[in-house]
């Protein structure tokens, strides 16, 4: 049980860094780090089907200053 709690964290960790990376490639390239535009680079988009990616996304748009 506590290993699996463990492995769920280490992919939530592992996804929000993809996320931030890909707002990150997206800002540089002067594009506005939209839900869509992440979703269409992450390696596995359905991952924005959950809440708290979305809200994590967010979190990164308003640290770059959209929002």
């Amino acid at each position: 049980m506590i290993n699996e709690i463990a492995i769920g964290k280490e992919k939530r960790e592992l996804v929000c860094q993809e996320i931030q990376n890909v707002a990150q490639l997206l800002h540089s390239q002067g594009q506005k780090p939209t839900q869509r535009r992440v979703t269409q680079l992450l390696t596995k988009p359905g991952v924005m089907c959950n809440l708290w990616v979305r809200s994590y996304l967010r979190k990164i748009q308003q640290s770059l200053g959209y929002y």
